[in-house]
């Protein structure tokens, strides 16, 4: 669970910087744009808080 959340964050650092692609990959912004891929990653980081604390 935790390398899927870190996954998410690596996506979104990328996404900040070039919002509509990733490295030429574009189906991967229609499968999961930033607002879903932020709410994944923020979802995740709390489930791994909850379950581990």
């Amino acid at each position: 669970m935790f390398f899927i959340q870190v996954m998410f964050g690596a996506l979104l650092a990328h996404y900040y910087t070039d919002s509509d692609t990733f490295f030429g990959i574009d189906w991967i912004y229609d499968l999961l744009p930033f607002g879903v891929s932020k709410g994944y990653h923020l979802q995740l980081a709390i489930f791994g808080l909850q379950s581990h604390g």
